[in-house]
């Protein structure tokens, strides 16, 4: 009758000692640590990281690709009374309005003499350039990247807009003209003097742009 409590005394000890061997072993020691693969913190995973990852938090969904931000070119989406006002802005200066696209290739033949006039009246002429790559469908901003890529090669700094409410058919009347491309002349006063266009035959190149220019400006033709 003694054996079988004795039995189960020795029992229990055995069972204490082998409990309190496991807690021994603490978590930095090399018996805790053997056999087990290495942790990885959130802060040192590159997925996650984002000094490593440049794209997050980056936005994409009808926005400006970042290079906008930084380039030289400004591009403004502006509709017929917006354009108005921004050439009003410029009162006291001649005013060259210029609309094109990037596919119309007489456009984009004449579309350097345009740089090249804005550089050589800078402090007389200002340059406005109007894109008419938008169709009137859709997001407007999705014209931008071809419409950039040709300003940023050309280099065109001055005021560049995308025409971005009526389609080009509804634009051509107040232009006074049926297609592209166009170039408006404006005097000092920000009154219309001369529009120039391709259509009925005519033809018109920067040579003739310039001439009027020169003349609002009081210099002679050369």
């Amino acid at each position: 009758m003694i054996r079988r409590p004795m039995c189960f005394f020795v029992l229990a000890l055995l069972a204490a000692a082998a409990a309190v061997g496991c807690s021994d072993k603490q978590p930095g020691s090399p018996e805790a640590d053997s056999g087990s693969s290495p942790a990885v913190s959130a802060k040192d995973s590159p997925a996650e990281s984002p000094q490593e990852n440049p794209s997050a938090g980056e936005e994409n969904g009808g926005q400006k690709p970042l290079s906008a931000e930084t380039s030289a070119v400004k591009i403004q989406y502006l509709d017929w009374e917006g354009l108005q006002r921004l050439i009003a802005s410029h009162k006291g200066k001649v005013v060259v309005v210029d609309y094109w696209s990037t596919f119309c290739g007489p456009c984009m033949k004449e579309f350097p003499h345009l740089v090249e006039l804005s550089h050589k009246y800078a402090d007389t002429v200002a340059c406005v350039s109007v894109s008419l790559d938008y169709e009137g469908e859709g997001n407007p901003r999705e014209a931008e990247p071809q419409v950039r890529a040709f300003l940023e090669k050309q280099k065109a700094t001055f005021d560049n807009v995308i025409f971005s409410k009526d389609p080009i058919e509804h634009l051509m009347p107040k232009l006074g003209a049926s297609a592209i491309p166009v170039v408006q002349v404006y005097d000092q006063q920000g009154k219309l003097v001369k529009t120039f266009h391709q259509d009925g035959g005519q033809t018109f190149t920067y040579k003739d742009v310039e001439a009027v220019v020169q003349q609002l400006l009081g210099k002679k033709e050369g």
